[in-house]
């Protein structure tokens, strides 16, 4: 195998694969490097239950017929988008490095320099970062407090229930991945206490479409052509019992807590930022309608804001800000609590950093390198520079591919 590359690839889930389909139908030399194996973080890094939040018509990746892993409006799980993904990278065949980690990425005058765990180096003059925004599980420093008898995982080990102990929950994050869990083992007939952080939503079907189709195209990824459920479809218990997984849908068994704050002697704490976060979602909900409408408007689309499908708020608020782990049986605690940035192997001058997280492309001072679903050139200007899903993926690998071989020419 050589060691020199026009461009390489770090990261061979979906949007690794994505940017090296579009490389080497640009006839781009180069390789795609992944620590584990391709796809592997839809099978490693996912519970059993887990759904995407896009829909299957958004899974728009090249030369795949989505229709055989669903309908167009469905919501495929893991193991389904595991094969799509299989079977995409069977297509095309890339030129992948399997089992091997980044550790180290220098610069020369001319060239990038990457070291890998097995020893091995490599150098090109373009590398595209295609390990995800957030790709590192977080879990807050609390956790270290919490006594040994109470079981703990993060989100990306959590598989199923029957991995729990006997006893209730404390589930720490009301994003996606929190809820779906939460509600899930409410249906197991377990007491879950849900805490909350900072809450943004919106409605899952906006214009008889997905809501993540127009935050995609608020972002400027996408065009205008979209899929809309059919009215069968928003009557299908298939359909709406996802679309409905949801912080303003939950169980009686799940209770709606505050931020967790501390651990002290048996006591869970949440302090009173509840009311506040649902009075702030409902706000930022309200600005995202209306910047959809907008859009439409400006796109001269005959749409009206009476199309928007929404879903009555079922909030079990509790009342209390504490939590006697002993009283409420609590045994396990799931830490929702999302993913940061892992770019510490790159040594470069000019990586703005901040937080654990960096600029996006467009603001990034090193030349050549290139971040996937970091907005390239938005169509719709957006603060938001990222896409969300295979949807966005697409489109950013297509563009980032025209643009390294316009400037390798």
């Amino acid at each position: 195998m050589k060691n020199q590359y026009n461009t390489i690839v770090i990261g061979a889930g979906h949007s690794g694969l994505l940017a090296s389909y579009y490389l080497k139908k640009e006839n781009i030399d180069h390789i795609i490097i992944e620590k584990n194996y391709a796809g592997s973080s839809w099978t490693e890094d996912r519970w059993d239950s887990f759904t995407l939040i896009t829909p299957n018509w958004m899974n728009n990746l090249p030369g795949i017929d989505v229709s055989k892993y669903g309908s167009n409006n469905s919501l495929l799980t893991g193991k389904e988008i595991s094969a799509m993904i299989k079977d995409f990278e069977k297509s095309f065949t890339p030129n992948i490095l399997e089992n091997t980690e980044v550790i180290s990425v220098n610069k020369s005058e001319d060239n990038f320099i990457l070291e890998t765990k097995t020893g091995e180096i490599f150098t090109c003059e373009n590398i595209v970062i295609a390990t995800g925004r957030y790709s590192k599980a977080f879990t807050p420093k609390l956790s270290k407090d919490i006594p040994e008898n109470v079981s703990q995982f993060h989100s990306a080990d959590y598989k199923n229930p029957t991995m729990l102990p006997e006893g209730n929950v404390a589930v720490v994050g009301t994003g996606r991945s929190g809820a779906q869990i939460a509600i899930e083992l409410s249906k197991y007939g377990k007491e879950v206490f849900l805490y909350s952080g900072r809450i943004k939503a919106f409605p899952p079907v906006i214009y008889n479409t997905s809501g993540v189709y127009w935050l995609n195209r608020l972002s400027g990824y996408g065009s205008d052509d979209y899929v809309e459920y059919t009215e069968n479809e928003l009557q299908s218990k298939s359909i709406l019992d996802k679309l409905e997984i949801s912080i303003f849908n939950l169980p009686k068994n799940v209770h709606l807590m505050g931020r967790l704050t501390s651990y002290e002697k048996g006591i869970l704490y949440n302090d009173d930022s509840l009311k506040e976060n649902i009075i702030n979602c409902m706000e930022f909900s309200d600005a995202f309608l209306s910047r959809v409408h907008n859009m439409c408007e400006s796109e001269k689309t005959s749409k009206s804001l009476d199309d928007i499908l929404t879903y009555k708020a079922v909030l079990n608020f509790y009342s209390e800000n504490t939590v006697d782990i002993k009283e409420k049986n609590i045994t396990s605690i799931i830490w929702a609590t999302g993913f940061r940035m892992n770019m510490d192997y790159l040594d470069l001058e000019g990586i703005h950093k901040h937080h654990g997280s960096f600029l996006d492309s467009k603001s990034n001072s090193i030349d050549n390198l290139y971040f996937m679903t970091s907005a390239l050139d938005p169509k719709i200007g957006s603060t938001s520079g990222f896409s969300v899903g295979l949807y966005g993926a697409t489109y950013d690998a297509e563009r980032l591919a025209k643009v390294i071989s316009n400037e390798s020419k």
